[in-house]
């Protein structure tokens, strides 16, 4: 019945919503790590500005996809690009604590947060692009994509506690960055599939 009414074979369906439940929960999880992270490399003050941060770069993604998008996406095309956002999302996951790291070793820019939001957002941002062309391309099947998002992000929440009381704040992103390319690599195996 899925395939009839949205065009979507059951393959692609739990490859998208699978995909969507790994996004949201590293972005989620990334978000809550970053500011454990931020609180050691600046002062704890500052991280109130991880949450303004994730929502600001997720809409700055969600606003690109909405002027830069066609009309009718091309389906073929629309799990290649999925999986180009989401392994950027986890590319940029992975280089942003190791820049952090080094910019906090410069005495002159070391404590400038605006250097640090330019270095943090990018992954907000690709993550933002992900879910605004999930979202966009497929609507008729919203409820199940912000089905699988929201579970996403309740698993985070308990998953940021559980990976930041074994690992390290900076290993535990770089694991949330692994979660990232598992739903990168799912797309790029399931884009050519009928």
């Amino acid at each position: 019945m899925v395939r009839m009414e949205h065009h979507i074979t059951q393959s692609r369906l739990s490859t998208l919503l699978v995909g969507v439940f790994l996004v949201s929960f590293s972005l989620l999880a990334f978000e809550i790590a970053l500011a454990r992270l931020l609180s050691v490399i600046l002062s704890y003050h500052y991280v109130f500005a991880v949450v303004s941060l994730s929502l600001f770069g997720i809409g700055i993604g969600g606003i690109f996809i909405h002027f830069s998008q066609k009309k009718t996406p091309d389906k073929a095309q629309l799990f290649h690009s999925l999986s180009l956002f989401s392994g950027f999302c986890s590319l940029a996951m992975t280089l942003s604590p190791l820049v952090a790291i080094q910019v906090g070793h410069l005495e002159t820019v070391g404590t400038n947060i605006f250097l640090y939001w330019v270095i943090f957002i990018f992954p907000f941002v690709f993550g933002g692009m992900f879910l605004a062309k999930v979202f966009s391309s497929f609507p008729a099947l919203g409820s199940m994509i912000y089905g699988s998002d929201l579970i996403g992000a309740a698993s985070a929440c308990l998953g940021v506690v559980l990976a930041l009381n074994i690992f390290s704040p900076v290993c535990a992103i770089f694991f949330f960055a692994g979660v990232t390319s598992i739903s990168s690599v799912l797309f790029s195996f399931n884009r050519n599939t009928a």
